[in-house]
């Protein structure tokens, strides 16, 4: 693998990893209080759209690992940034509509679903061996500087615009801002897959697949089974890992942060800067740990 190759897929890794993290709540955390006023959505609603991307994420990751090893990690990961450059346009344009809004949202939960369950694996099977751990770390720093950059959107918007809350902001500029968001994710999306076209497949991927051609792999091809012994712990330590990270409700404490902060009492524009502040603490612990 040339070192200009190399640069090129690591950036892709990048920017699918900024992908995730603005869909992983990070994109609702900062549109809701700008959405909620325009659109009159009464509670109920509104924590279906914060939850929407959380499942369409859920109702991909059963089957995503399967259709990579059918279609190819390149083809399923340019599938997973096509469903955010379709989704978010459909919320963005939807006006006022819930339906469109939330099926927009589900989209690109499926997009995160498939980004979250490939790109690992496309990651882990294109590193040279000396870097690969390296890199799927990169991967998950990403991931949060992805929710990072969402917070920083929000703060954006707070200068530019001004604070969802602001007597002198009208409901026009409020649709506004929350359309912004959604077209700042959707373009991103877009820009991945028509940078993604040059990717090349994954040579483990590949190399199944001719070995699945071959009659005389099959042994071989059980030998790569997760359930051997081998594997039942190291399977087993992962699974109860992200068990935990999810009972603990991160994933709602991430789309309603302005919420929370609300209802501690500081303004919006104070929510803002508080959003970021957890965001930061949240990329400075994942960067110590990688």
């Amino acid at each position: 693998m040339s070192k200009r190759y190399l640069a090129y897929f690591l950036a892709m890794a990048g920017l699918a990893g900024v992908l995730y993290g603005l869909g992983a709540n990070g994109e609702m955390s900062i549109a809701k209080p700008y959405l909620e006023p325009t659109t009159g959505f009464d509670a109920s609603r509104l924590s279906l759209l914060v939850g929407g991307c959380l499942l369409g994420s859920v109702c991909v990751n059963f089957f995503a690992g399967a259709l990579s090893d059918w279609l190819g990690r390149k083809r399923m990961f340019l599938v997973g940034a096509l469903l955010f450059a379709v989704g978010s346009p459909i919320a963005a344009l939807s006006s006022r509509s819930f339906g469109a809004i939330y099926t927009g949202v589900i989209l690109q939960g499926c997009g995160m679903g498939v980004v979250a369950v490939v790109m690992p694996l496309y990651i882990a099977e294109t590193l040279p061996k000396e870097i690969r751990g390296r890199g799927t770390g990169f991967f998950q720093l990403v991931m949060i500087g992805g929710i990072l950059v969402s917070g920083l959107i929000g703060l954006a918007l707070s200068v530019l615009v001004g604070p969802a809350d602001s007597p002198t902001l009208g409901l026009a500029e409020k649709e506004m801002c929350w359309h912004a968001v959604f077209w700042i994710v959707g373009g991103l999306g877009a820009l991945i897959v028509l940078l993604g076209l040059f990717l090349r497949e994954s040579p483990v991927w590949l190399a199944r697949g001719r070995a699945a051609a071959d009659v005389r792999s099959t042994r071989a091809a059980e030998s790569g089974s997760v359930f051997q012994r081998r594997y039942l712990v190291p399977f087993a330590i992962a699974f109860a890992i992200l068990t935990c990270n999810q009972l603990t409700g991160i994933n709602a404490v991430l789309g309603y942060t302005t919420t929370i902060f609300r209802e501690a009492g500081l303004s919006l524009h104070a929510i803002s800067v508080a959003d970021v502040v957890l965001k930061v603490a949240m990329f400075a612990m994942t960067a110590l740990s990688c």
